[in-house]
């Protein structure tokens, strides 16, 4: 994985972030499945679409 895509995921995954504290899950969940599709192997971001879930269901 490049420079770009690292990047690239860390920027989403904030704006994922971002997304669920203005209470927009939808739009949060998007943003982390497109980091996925980058590149599966972060922890983090499975996690946090887990809470996102948890959340949104509640």
């Amino acid at each position: 994985m490049g420079l770009v895509d690292r990047f690239k995921k860390e920027s989403l995954f904030k704006k994922a972030y971002n997304l669920f504290n203005q209470e927009r899950f939808t739009e949060a969940l998007e943003c982390c499945d497109r980091v996925l599709e980058i590149g599966s192997s972060q922890a983090k971001v499975w996690v946090f679409k887990g809470t996102v879930f948890e959340i949104r269901i509640v």
